[in-house]
């Protein structure tokens, strides 16, 4: 498993240092209490409940206290704002891991805009479109 360096320690600890100080009255209780824990200077690592180094660790923060198996359901708004996220952040995962879901590369706007352009055809669109390109294989 990947160690954990003295300077990504250092570098966690100080970022979530400032971010609780950010947040102190921004947030509910019940947030403060969970960003307290999970942030806490032992806390960082590759095991599982731990928060990773960098902008990861944001991510782990925010799926832990909102994400679908979060049994801690804080409100979302507040997790942004703790975890130092913004909404469009999340927006463009959530395209990501929709198109990775459906084994379609998120940084390959060709096979994006296929994939967009197939999902809007009729059936028989995508039957003839599909008759096209085996005729094109066959010719080449």
């Amino acid at each position: 498993m990947k160690e954990i360096t003295p300077e990504e320690k250092e570098q966690f600890f100080l970022f979530w240092q400032a971010q609780r100080q950010a947040i102190e009255d921004r947030v509910s209780e019940k947030t403060m209490h969970w960003v307290r824990a999970y942030t806490a200077r032992d806390n960082i690592g590759y095991e599982f409940g731990q928060l990773r180094p960098g902008k990861l660790g944001q991510w782990d923060l925010y799926c832990n206290l909102t994400g679908e198996q979060s049994a801690i359901g804080c409100d979302e708004n507040e997790t942004l704002v703790a975890c130092g996220l913004n909404a469009a952040e999340i927006a463009e995962e959530n395209r990501r891991e929709y198109y990775r879901m459906i084994c379609v590369n998120p940084d390959d706007k060709l096979e994006i805009a296929m994939f967009d352009r197939f999902q809007h055809m009729s059936p028989e669109e995508f039957d003839d479109e599909i008759a096209r390109l085996e005729e094109q294989l066959v010719r080449e």
